[in-house]
């Protein structure tokens, strides 16, 4: 490491930092993908580990940052440093990827895939298309507006105004005034002996400055909301799923009762969604059909959940012959 900033080290920790990461995030995505995805839908999967790196990396850019600083030495100016990563470029891609991701990339997935399986992929190619289009129209016309009327950044400066005489005129420390005849009055020129006046300089930001300044406004305000609501409802969900935890292990023939139950249950979900699936292509999503849809989920949701609670109450459940 060598004193004028550059440090090889920090190239070869940013490669290995970004590869576990990475890894990481494959391993959560493969551990927590549902069954039925698996060797399938693989642009929605390439589309979560982009984003997941992409967050993490926007938090690890920060001690990458002031280590990239701190590789020069105190005695070297900033701007004769010779930094070892080009900090603002990398904070710009980063922060300009994040932006392409929820502005183009993760809404034309959404609207990709939840649309109907029946239509061929060229439509749903056009209908995700153009449902992007028209939500980054209104964005862009948001931020186009706030940008035009709201883009600047005030500063407080102290106005100091001093005239022009030789050195050699000049018989103390007074201020040189900008008014001939008024020589060596006034304090304008001194802000530690005077009082100058303050101005307001506004400056327009760059575009992608901006952009990054409105997500981290965002992403603090949605990470607020969120953290916040989950810190209060996990404890609040574990201490209910230990209340109200299966005390006993059933018998096999009470776990084939309850199985069956379930399956019935399931059988009448199944007919349900396939009597909603004609009404849709009859009449389309009418708000019936979005009422009756929500219904379904919910019950879908609590035939899930009882099934794992049966699972829990007999273990053995794993059986071929209890399988059902």
């Amino acid at each position: 490491m060598s004193g004028d900033g550059y440090n090889y080290f920090l190239i070869i920790i940013a490669i290995v930092v970004t590869g576990l990461a990475v890894v990481a995030n494959l391993y959560i995505l493969v551990n927590f993908q549902h069954p039925e995805d698996r060797n399938q839908a693989w642009l929605p999967k390439l589309v979560v580990l982009t984003a997941l790196t992409t967050a993490e990396l926007s938090i690890l850019m920060l001690p990458l940052d002031v280590g990239n600083r701190a590789a020069c030495e105190k005695a070297i100016s900033a701007s004769a440093c010779n930094f070892t990563m080009p900090m603002r470029e990398l904070w710009f891609t980063v922060y300009m990827v994040m932006a392409i991701l929820v502005v183009f990339v993760i809404p034309f997935t959404l609207f990709y895939y939840e649309a109907d399986s029946d239509r061929s992929f060229c439509q749903r190619l056009r209908d995700a298309a153009m449902w992007v289009i028209a939500t980054d129209i209104v964005v862009g016309a948001v931020i186009g507006i706030a940008y035009g009327l709201a883009g600047f950044m005030d500063y407080q400066v102290d106005e100091i105004v001093s005239g022009i005489i030789p050195l050699s005129d000049i018989p103390g420390p007074e201020c040189i005034s900008t008014q001939p005849e008024e020589a060596y009055k006034g304090f304008l020129c001194d802000a530690a002996r005077g009082a100058p006046p303050q101005e307001t300089w506004s400056v327009r930001t760059s575009f992608p400055v901006y952009v990054i300044a409105l997500g981290s406004i965002a992403g603090w305000i949605l990470f607020m909301v969120f953290a916040g609501v989950g810190v209060v409802s996990l404890p609040v969900d574990l201490i209910m799923a230990f209340v109200k935890r299966p005390r006993t292990i059933i018998t096999k023939s009470e776990y084939l009762k309850r199985a069956k139950e379930i399956c019935e249950q399931s059988q009448a979900l199944q007919a349900t969604a396939k009597q909603l699936h004609r009404q849709q292509q009859e009449s389309g999503k009418t708000r019936a059909w979005k009422k009756s849809v929500a219904a379904l989920s919910k019950d879908l949701l609590a035939v899930e959940d009882k099934e794992a609670e049966l699972t829990e109450c007999f273990p053995q459940s794993t059986d071929p012959d209890t399988a059902w």
